[in-house]
């Protein structure tokens, strides 16, 4: 089955490992986010108002770096936020690295895939900000960025 927009010569199937990895990337997101905003109770790992300062000793900055690494290149292992931040820029390369090659290098044949890339990163962060972490309270913007 080919696709309009992918191309006469290539298929859906050639696209599914780049879309799989778009789609978790996004997700990774939405768990990032969801973290940051909707994940109070979840511990201090999760916590991503406070879990920053896992990243040092105690919990305070001035006592310097939890451990080595900590608050450079092993960030990610200190609190839920650096570690699905980490995940969605691994998943994003992933999906440009299983991307197939497409010699139709038009504009509008280039827009369409980036659309339709973004749909299957959005529908991936909606699932996981939007459906499984819901607003706690009565009021909460389901779409942070959108003011109503």
């Amino acid at each position: 089955m080919a696709l309009s927009i992918i191309g006469h010569a290539q298929t859906f199937k050639e696209y599914l490992p780049s879309l799989v990895c778009t789609f978790l990337g996004g997700s990774s997101d939405g768990l990032r986010d969801a973290s940051m905003y909707r994940m109070d109770g979840y511990g201090k790992f999760w916590n991503g108002k406070n879990s920053w300062n896992n990243k040092y000793k105690n919990n305070d900055m001035r006592q310097g770096p939890a451990y080595f690494g900590s608050t450079s290149f092993l960030a990610f292992t200190t609190d839920g936020p650096h570690l699905t931040n980490m995940v969605t820029h691994q998943f994003n390369g992933m999906a440009m690295a299983f991307m197939p090659t497409d010699e139709n290098k038009k504009l509008g044949h280039v827009f369409l895939k980036v659309l339709a890339y973004n749909a299957v990163r959005q529908a991936g962060h909606s699932i996981v900000y939007g459906l499984i972490f819901k607003p706690k309270y009565p009021g909460d913007n389901p779409l942070p960025y959108y003011s109503h």
